[in-house]
Formats: C-alpha cells, sequence, structure tokens
C-alpha cells in the first residue's frame, strides 16, 4: 500500500500520509472512491463516494440526514 505523499513542509503537520491510503484501500474494497483537491495555502478537499445498496425501493431516494 502507497502512501500519499505530504505536501505540507516538514515540521508544519504531523503524519504519514499512512490514513488517506487506507481510507482509499477500504473504499476499493467497498467499490467506492477517493477524490482529492487543493491549493497550495487554501487546504484539501478529500470526497469519499459510497454506492448505494438497491434494498428493492424501487429506485426511491432516501435522505441520510
Amino acid at each position: 500500500m502507497r502512501s500519499f505523499p505530504k505536501v505540507a513542509r516538514e515540521g508544519k503537520y504531523r503524519g504519514t500520509g499512512i490514513g488517506l491510503a487506507i481510507v482509499k484501500k477500504i473504499a476499493e474494497n467497498h467499490k467506492a472512491f477517493v477524490t482529492a483537491t487543493g491549493e497550495p495555502g487554501q487546504g484539501t478537499e478529500i470526497n469519499i463516494y459510497l454506492p448505494v445498496k438497491n434494498s428493492g425501493n424501487s429506485g426511491k431516494q432516501h435522505d441520510v440526514g
């Protein structure tokens, strides 16, 4: 498993990048995917897209909130 590269200067943020790599692997095992976008100095947005399991709801949408 490959970790994500750190883009911050050394010492500014703790971490190895392995956490996001684990999330990516779990998502792939569930037929989901992860995207990450960002700009230097502006932060990063990480999205995790999970498939919806159809449980015989005839295509009706469900509010998960």
